[in-house]
């Protein structure tokens, strides 16, 4: 089953992931944080300065952000959402706290602090791990700080397209559904059998009734459960099939574990819609069409018997569909055209994931 799509973010996006950017900023806040912090022992500029204190602080500096940078980058990998903040934040604040400790007491006070500092005592120790640890969240802020708007950014961009896909589908579907040649169509066939058998007549009615109500119901969802979407286009298919006769067939087989999945409301009707719309249905070459579950994908497959022309076709239906799903889930549709065959793979989302 597909999962809600993740969206990688490239760390070149983000101006202090920059390699020259970051390591300009380590040299020169290495450099002038003995000043900062008042335990230079030496003038500013001086020689003792410029080759002792800089080159040992720039040391420190280099060591504490650049483990900071790379477990932030593993993070964002594994937290990538912005709905994932909590768990990235919780999670950064825990290793670099670590990996400071690390440094702090294994690297530094053991090896470095003893050849470059030996006057260095425990107290300045735990005063230089204090001011380690602020450093680094600092640094956690910023990174964290540019990341989080970043995203929060591009949830707004990809709610506004879901929106605007999602609105293209509804005027899709509305239109297949409401327009005055199918409506013209369903009347016509309605009033044909109306003398001939009213109780079919009247479950034509009932039919009619029942698809105009799941458009007008669901046409504002993203996602709705599989089995209400072949429930209303079983309704779709009877309404077409007393018009076309045994001309048209339609066989659904999905297993039971799969009816309570999630999918993008009115993407099956279209899809249907469509082989009707664009493929000959005569006594002579009947349409068949397939709905079943493979690969985890529901799939919807038809024969092919293309029109040469197609009345009042905009082409728009199934790219409505998937550019929906490239915005709703990770797996893409999948749209195979054989000699034979058209068929359309959709992915269906769990209901933990939807």
């Amino acid at each position: 089953m597909a999962k809600i799509q993740i969206q990688k973010i490239k760390a070149t996006r983000f101006i202090l992931m920059n390699d020259n950017i970051r390591f300009l900023m380590i040299i020169v806040l290495g450099y002038f944080i003995p000043l900062l912090f008042n335990y230079s022992d030496h003038p500013f500029f001086s020689l003792d300065y410029l080759l002792i204190e800089a080159p040992h602080s720039i040391t420190y500096t280099f060591l504490f952000w650049e483990g900071s940078y790379r477990i932030v980058i593993y993070l964002r990998r594994r937290y990538p959402e912005f709905a994932q903040y909590k768990q990235r934040l919780v999670s950064q604040v825990l290793l670099c706290t670590a990996y400071t400790s690390f440094i702090q007491w294994i690297v530094i006070a053991q090896f470095l602090d003893a050849i470059l500092n030996p006057e260095c005592t425990l107290a300045d120790q735990i005063q230089a791990y204090k001011k380690s640890l602020g450093m680094t969240y600092l640094v956690l802020a910023i990174y964290e700080g540019e990341y989080f708007f970043y995203k929060w950014k591009e949830s707004i961009v990809k709610s506004e397209k879901l929106e605007k896909e999602k609105l293209a589908s509804q005027f899709e579907a509305l239109k297949n559904q409401v327009s005055p040649h199918f409506l013209f169509n369903s009347l016509n066939t309605l009033i044909t059998i109306i003398p001939e058998d009213q109780q079919l007549a009247s479950e034509f009615t009932q039919k009619l009734s029942n698809v105009y109500r799941y458009v007008l119901l669901n046409k504002d969802k993203d996602l709705v459960p599989l089995r209400s979407e072949l429930d209303f286009v079983s309704a779709y298919y009877f309404l077409n099939q007393i018009r076309f006769g045994e001309n048209l067939n339609m066989e659904i087989k999905v297993q039971d574990e799969f009816l309570d999945t999630q999918i993008a409301p009115l993407s099956l009707q279209i899809l249907i819609e469509n082989a009707i719309k664009h493929n000959v249905i005569s006594s002579q070459k009947p349409l068949s069409i397939q709905i079943y579950i493979e690969h985890g994908k529901i799939v919807v497959s038809n024969n092919l018997q293309q029109k040469d022309n197609v009345a009042h076709s905009t082409k728009t239906g199934l790219q409505n569909i998937i550019n929906r799903y490239k915005l709703l889930a990770q797996e893409s549709v999948d749209v195979i055209v054989t000699s034979q065959n058209f068929m359309v793979s959709l992915p269906v989302l769990s209901v933990q994931d939807a």
